[in-house]
């Protein structure tokens, strides 16, 4: 039947919005900045008039919902005040993108995988690390919806336990894990690799490390048969979902070379997912890497084959 309205797109794209789980900043904008200098009502007032510009200048970038992400941050305080000042401008909704939660890029991070020297990482999650680091227990409910570690760490597993039971997403990353501590931190409940290929062990043909989740055996799809019973194959896809593992990846040329892109997505096309990680200095639409740039050579513009 005629659709019961008809509207003209003019040649161009209808797609549907993306979905950016690891952006640092944009517009001028680097969250982990936020309430820096929120003391008083006015710096709250302006805080939120940078946020709701944010949210309001990435649809024309098609992005339409994201994680602002914070990276390490030296003291409680730092995390605490940006935190609070994301979770307002969360529960106020403000028109254009929406905000998902925060992502928590550190401070529980292998040291040699810093990306900065001036970075404070944590060596353990033993006690009350949690607590001691953000200044509150991560959850869902209070903002957060990712939170990156390195699996190697002491009580790791027990934190990503913790996390998952507070609805918080792990994802393992910026780390020197094996592949057998990296087994142990998806069996504790973490199910992303961050920035796969970056700040990480390289491939290696005894060890590959956290690279070597991708081929992990919780990963391929089964084909259920034509006949499958409805339900029966619906729970099959839902057990899929809950035990796919996942992974990030910045790919402009200068973040990751293109032969490096399609073999990560030949091999567990199903677990990409996309992300700018971009820099206070640069429009979302133009993402920089987060290493130094002398230290990354770009490779051929991305073509996905």
């Amino acid at each position: 039947s005629a659709a019961d309205r008809v509207i003209d797109c003019c040649n161009m794209i209808l797609a549907p919005g993306l979905l950016d789980i690891h952006l640092y900043g944009a517009f001028g904008l680097q969250f982990d900045r936020l309430g820096s200098n929120a003391e008083t009502a006015d710096d709250d007032t302006a805080a939120q008039r940078e946020i709701s510009r944010v949210c309001a200048q990435l649809p024309k970038l098609g992005v339409t919902s994201f994680c602002p992400a914070l990276r390490a941050q030296p003291t409680a305080a730092g995390y605490s005040r940006a935190l609070k000042c994301l979770q307002r401008a969360q529960l106020r909704d403000y028109p254009g993108a929406s905000i998902l939660g925060a992502n928590l890029h550190g401070p529980f991070m292998c040291p040699s995988q810093a990306a900065f020297k001036s970075e404070q990482l944590r060596s353990g999650l033993e006690g009350d690390a949690l607590l001691s680091a953000y200044g509150l227990l991560p959850s869902r409910g209070g903002g957060i919806s990712l939170l990156t570690l390195a699996p190697e760490l002491p009580n790791a597993s027990s934190a990503i336990s913790i996390l998952r039971s507070r609805g918080v997403v792990v994802g393992l990353g910026r780390t020197s894990a094996s592949l057998a501590q990296s087994l142990k931190g998806i069996e504790a409940g973490a199910n992303l690799v961050v920035q796969i290929f970056e700040s990480m062990p390289a491939f290696h043909h005894r060890d590959p490390g956290p690279i070597g989740l991708l081929v992990h055996n919780k990963l391929p799809f089964t084909n259920e048969p034509a006949d499958a019973e409805p339900n029966l194959a619906a729970a099959k896809r839902k057990q899929d979902l809950k035990d796919r593992i996942y992974y990030t990846m910045g790919a402009t040329e200068l973040q990751t070379h293109s032969a490096s892109v399609n073999l990560a997505r030949r091999t567990h096309p199903l677990g990409m997912i996309l992300v700018s990680a971009v820099e206070q200095q640069q429009p979302a639409s133009t993402s920089q890497p987060n290493a130094k740039s002398d230290e990354v050579e770009p490779g051929p513009k991305i073509k996905s084959e």
